[in-house]
C-alpha cells in the first residue's frame, strides 16, 4: 500500500508539472475521485496498471 501511495505521489506531481503547477498548493483542488480516475488513466499510459 505505501508503494501505490507513494507511486500516485509521483505520478500527480507529473501531472502537476505537465499542467504548469510547480508546487502542490498551486494546484487546484481536485476530488479524491477525480484524482484516482486520473491516476489510473495516467497508469495505464504509463504501463504501471
Amino acid at each position: 500500500m505505501t508503494e501505490y501511495v507513494a507511486e500516485s505521489a509521483v505520478i500527480a506531481k507529473k501531472i502537476s508539472l505537465k499542467l504548469g503547477y510547480r508546487h502542490e498548493h498551486d494546484r487546484p483542488a481536485m476530488k479524491r475521485e477525480t484524482t484516482t480516475s486520473l491516476h489510473q488513466d495516467l497508469g495505464r499510459l504509463d504501463g504501471v496498471y
